[in-house]
């Protein structure tokens, strides 16, 4: 990084002479040009060092002279050379009036020198920093190449880098508020203020300056930088450099993108290997619920993987997560999202449950929990559903939670169908946040393990599948007026028509099609063929 005191160094700028100099320790130059107009914002970028020719200041007047400092000020202009002129008294005076945070510096270069040997130096000045510091960067880059061949742990990452950066620096995981520090003491500290620096590391992620309170240092303020790094499977990290008491420099700079690139791609290395070894884990325990197994003995040993014994009794728990509107379910739109969510989930699951063998998906989560009599299962998933839903990241998202029958190892794949099925049941009546057992779906445990719900059909009344074929608004009716125990009044409020409407079309489904309610055994008949047909309805829509 070029700075103002590097140029004045320079031979051609020892004669230079000094109009307005920066309050600031030092000017930064990140590059040079001659000024072609006063048109600043079309060719000015921050740090520049400008020369002025002549030609371009004179018969100037007053308010474009004005113009033209004010807006190199907005542009970020470093530093304004120019040759003597007859109007420089006053060109010093309007900059001074338009630069009021005196960031800034001017010089006046000696009346017989060269504009053009000037910004052949300066260029060559810059070229040569840009160098050394590309040596500084490439060495750098090195060191934590050579140093990621050894597998570090985070500590000893963490360690490598305080002693390169010389703070106490620490990993935050944010998720699963964890913390890996140097020095611990720094782990616990409360943020007085926050603010965004300007200056963006290449690889764009946000930099804070904070104000710290630290519990070990009760009565002495201090600055922290925090550096937030992208989500990875829903884990959020930042690294964190404490007690950082200086303004960073360039090396800083350098070795504080290394560290975050660094720790970035060691994070995704660890998710990866976690990912994998999930994925195997999960393919094992795929192949023991669905009964994936040569033989009864193939069938315990997979079970013995997770520590299932052939002795005990167990239930299968499938917990499904959806984005819910008003209309029913949709799929969860982010990938991210879902499996944050189904993360969240479990962790609290593992606080309420020890020892769980669970298989995690995207949008689902499948456990095998020891029976045990004495705790109900449904109060605790209702509890866990619960605090579930008051997080703010599951604010337009659905659980529904199906709790199978208990049963012996071999009897894993049966009530494994019968939790999905469940959930099949929950779907198509477009239940949300519920927990349900077996014995909590009733009736429609007809229809739980079918694979076909079409093979129902041929149940269903005759004259009731022509109704549902010729007169749509009559089969709502009669679904309404069944659903509201064949309450007029009710029915004819919730379908917005007037009680007689009503009268006449069930008057109506009985002479034209034969529905006859007074009988029970035919009343029931038609409310199970009218889930039927709604159930067929909602699996041709999807």
């Amino acid at each position: 990084m070029t700075q103002l005191s590097d140029l004045l160094a320079l031979d051609a700028f020892r004669t230079a002479r000094c109009v307005k100099k920066s309050r600031s320790a030092d000017v930064v130059i990140r590059s040079v040009k001659r000024a072609p107009s006063l048109a600043v914002h079309e060719w000015g970028q921050p740090n520049m060092a400008v020369l002025l020719p002549r030609p371009l200041l004179q018969n100037r007047t007053d308010a474009q002279l004005e113009s033209f400092f004010r807006d190199a000020e907005q542009v970020g202009i470093s530093l304004f050379l120019c040759h003597p002129l007859p109007l420089l008294s006053k060109l010093a005076k309007i900059y001074n009036d338009e630069h009021p945070a005196k960031n800034h510096s001017f010089y006046v270069l000696p009346d017989d020198s060269s504009l053009d040997i000037f910004l052949l130096e300066i260029q060559a000045l810059i070229l040569e920093q840009e160098k050394k510091e590309f040596e500084q960067y490439r060495k750098i880059q090195a060191n934590f190449m050579h140093f990621a061949l050894r597998s570090p742990t985070y500590l000893e990452s963490l360690r490598y880098f305080s002693e390169m950066i010389g703070f106490p620096v620490s990993l935050e995981d944010s998720q699963k508020n964890k913390w890996w520090s140097t020095d611990s003491n720094y782990d616990q500290f409360q943020v007085i203020q926050s603010k965004a620096l300007d200056r963006e590391l290449n690889t764009g992620y946000p930099i804070m300056i904070r104000i710290v309170q630290y519990s070990f240092l009760p009565h002495a303020p201090s600055s922290q930088l925090h550096i937030a790094m992208p989500e990875i499977n829903g884990e959020r990290h930042a690294l964190v450099i404490h007690h950082f008491q200086r303004t960073p420099n360039e090396l800083d700079w350098m070795l504080i993108e290394q560290a975050v690139c660094f720790f970035q791609t060691e994070i995704s290395k660890k998710e990866a290997l976690k990912e994998n070894e999930l994925q195997h884990k999960n393919d094992l325990l795929n192949q023991l619920l669905k009964g994936d197994a040569r033989s009864k003995s193939d069938m315990l040993e997979k079970a013995a993987r997770f520590n299932l014994s052939e002795e005990k009794n167990y239930k299968i728990i499938v917990c499904e997560f959806f984005s819910a509107d008003t209309q029913g379910y949709q799929q969860i739109n982010s990938k991210t999202n879902k499996r944050t969510q189904v993360s969240q989930f479990l962790m609290t699951a593992k606080v309420e449950f020890k020892n769980l063998v669970y298989m995690q998906l995207p949008d689902r989560l499948v456990l095998i929990m020891e029976h045990r009599p004495e705790t109900s299962l449904k109060k605790k998933f209702q509890r866990i559903t619960a605090i579930s839903e008051d997080r703010k990241e599951f604010a337009s998202t659905a659980i529904n939670v199906s709790i199978s029958n208990p049963g012996s190892i071999l009897d894993i794949p049966k009530n494994y169908r019968t939790a999905t099925g469940i959930q099949r049941i929950m779907h198509l009546l477009k239940k949300k946040n519920l927990v349900s057992t077996y014995e909590d779906i009733g009736i429609y445990q007809f229809f739980l393990n079918s694979p076909n719900l079409y093979s129902f059909k041929e149940a269903i009344p005759v004259p009731l599948m022509k109704m549902y074929e010729e007169d749509p608004e009559l089969v709502e009716t009669v679904r309404t007026f069944l659903d509201y125990n064949q309450n007029y009044k009710k029915t004819a409020d919730l379908l917005y028509v007037h009680p007689k409407t009503v009268r006449y079309r069930m008057e109506k489904a009985r002479d034209e099609y034969g529905l006859h309610l007074e009988d029970p055994q035919q009343t029931l008949h038609i409310r199970l063929s009218l889930q039927l047909l709604e159930f067929l309805d909602k699996e041709n829509e999807e």
